[in-house]
């Protein structure tokens, strides 16, 4: 796999290097009116939103990159042409403008006869299945049929709704700005699912940091992604279309590859869930222990070098490579153990959702254990990317006005099943008025539910958590206690950190890693906030969060 990669990766630079005159006109074989026009048209205009990523997105520094910007600048190192991308607001106002020819040009768009009437396409330069976008706690969809009924989100100018429509779909279609925002209307619960490509979902969703959403289903359709250009250039598109014609297979995938790579789950059987499982067990079992023994390695070896201070300029480039590549195995083995999770977990769930018309109860005893295990794994992975993200500072949080109530209010509704379960009381009160915060949406939401969660943890079976929000000087304070065991005063030094395990378990059995107080803390501190923790042994915690206030 490793050289297959590194192949695919050597033939895309060498598809991006300029060519001469002869190659060019060999390779593409252009007309002379071809020619003519690139020359007297040498500055393409090109519209983009805030993105579609993988296809195409604009960077931290205003820079677009994707897939889509990769094709485009090798067909202007082949061509000559310049790509000028010119920001628009919206997707809308994006193809408003080229219908009104105030640009020349848009990526990543799919054919339909309304647009055919001032648009010219290219061929199809690549596609991706279609999937359907729920939260984790629904049942898994065996056909897209079942669907029917439910509020689907689409954002605003995409024709998914027609794609649905002409076959047959009745669903109730809620109209949202951008396909981020589809994904946070799922993961908030206000619509039931979001219809988006497989390469956008595994993309866009991890690096949103939402932890509730899955693939429910895959429907037999595809998107099938072209260029368009204004009607009137219809001789632009020609040109692209022999660019991607004069590509290989490996060309155009090492392309695609770079940006998202896909891996497609076998038919599902007792023996490979068997095996999968096992295989993911002590495969990740056998790298954290190479992890503890790394570190452990690394103790040993900072000691030898401090009796020899001589060598401590050597000792200190030896520290920092063997931290690089802990990083590095861990950052490696997190995501390739995201995909075979995933795919384990929709099995588990496709079985779960037969189960229930065979009603084996022993069957079902067992396919709930392994959710509940594959949850926890993939509860781990999460924590890890999550505390890579946060280390090496790729995470980056936005600050906007947020209803703290209402946004506590949704976590306690997703927690229902969790305290049910244990028979959990919640109590749950804030005063009356404006209770706005300044934050990151998706950081607060994460927040909140690490230490909802961990209360519901730690409380006995038949026990009560209470949750209030407090008014303070120029902040919200939200205040979360349990009647668990409580925490002994020698172990707070340890409570925020990472890969901490106190003396307290879990009260039912559930899972604990040490990295969630550890990413709630960070989380805080990046949004200018403050946590602790007040508790007294066998009388249970109250953990304290505040947040600047808005108060505008």
């Amino acid at each position: 796999m490793f050289l297959l990669r590194l192949t695919a990766s050597i033939l895309m630079l060498a598809a991006a290097l300029p060519l001469s005159a002869n190659e060019m006109e060999n390779r593409l074989e252009l007309t002379q009116e071809e020619c003519d026009w690139i020359m007297s048209n040498p500055v393409i205009r090109v519209g983009m939103d805030e993105g579609y990523p993988p296809a195409n997105f604009w960077d931290e520094f205003g820079v677009v990159r994707g897939i889509d910007a990769d094709f485009l600048a090798a067909i202007s190192e082949l061509t000559g042409l310049q790509f000028e991308f010119v920001r628009m607001d919206s997707w809308p106002e994006t193809v408003e403008a080229v219908r009104n020819r105030e640009i020349d040009m848009v990526t990543c768009l799919t054919l339909s006869e309304a647009r055919e009437e001032y648009l010219a396409f290219t061929e199809v330069y690549y596609d991706f299945p279609i999937a359907i976008i729920t939260r984790s706690d629904e049942d898994f969809l065996s056909t897209p049929s079942a669907v029917r009924g439910q509020q689907v989100a689409v954002p605003e100018g995409f024709v998914t709704h027609e794609v649905m429509e002409s076959i047959g779909w009745e669903v109730e279609v809620m109209r949202v700005p951008t396909i981020t925002d589809a994904y946070l209307a799922v993961s908030t619960g206000q619509c039931y699912a979001t219809v988006a490509n497989l390469g956008n979902a595994s993309y866009l969703i991890p690096r949103l940091g939402i932890t509730n959403l899955k693939i429910s289903g895959v429907m037999p359709e595809f998107t099938r992604s072209r260029f368009a250009v204004r009607k009137d250039w219809a001789i632009l598109a020609g040109i692209i279309d022999k660019y991607f014609a004069s590509l290989s297979e490996v060309e155009r995938s090492a392309v695609v590859e770079r940006w998202v790579r896909l891996d497609v789950a076998q038919p599902f059987n007792w023996g490979l869930a068997l095996r999968v499982f096992a295989g993911v067990a002590l495969f990740g079992g056998g790298i954290f222990l190479a992890v503890l023994w790394r570190n452990r390695q690394l103790r040993q070896q900072l000691a030898e070098r401090e009796r020899y201070q001589s060598a401590l300029e050597e000792a200190h480039e030896r520290v920092s490579r063997l931290n690089e590549e802990k990083s590095d195995l861990l950052h490696m083995v997190a995501h390739d153990m995201r995909g075979p999770l995933m795919t384990f977990q929709t099995g588990v769930g496709l079985m779960q959702h037969r189960l229930n018309k065979a009603e084996d109860s022993e069957t079902g005893v067992v396919l709930s254990r392994m959710d509940r295990q594959t949850e926890a794994m993939q509860t781990l992975v999460d924590g890890l990317l999550d505390v890579e993200a946060i280390e090496n500072g790729s995470r980056r949080l936005t600050k906007q006005s947020i209803d703290f109530r209402a946004l506590v209010e949704q976590v306690i509704e997703g927690s229902q099943e969790q305290a049910q379960r244990k028979e959990i009381q919640v109590e749950w009160s804030a005063p009356v008025g404006k209770m706005k915060i300044v934050g990151d949406m998706v950081a607060v939401r994460q927040i909140l539910e690490n230490l909802v969660s961990n209360a519901l943890k730690y409380s006995p079976i038949g026990g009560r958590i209470a949750l209030r929000l407090v008014e303070t000087n120029g902040s919200l304070q939200f205040e979360i206690q349990d009647n668990g065991p409580g925490i002994s005063p020698e172990e707070f030094s340890q409570l925020f950190v990472k890969f901490s395990r106190l003396s307290a378990r879990p009260t039912d059995g559930e899972s604990s890693h040490g990295l969630g107080l550890y990413i709630v803390k960070a989380l805080v501190k990046s949004m200018d906030g403050k946590v602790w923790c007040e508790s007294q042994l066998g009388k249970g915690s109250t953990f304290l969060v505040t947040l600047p206030r808005d108060e505008s």
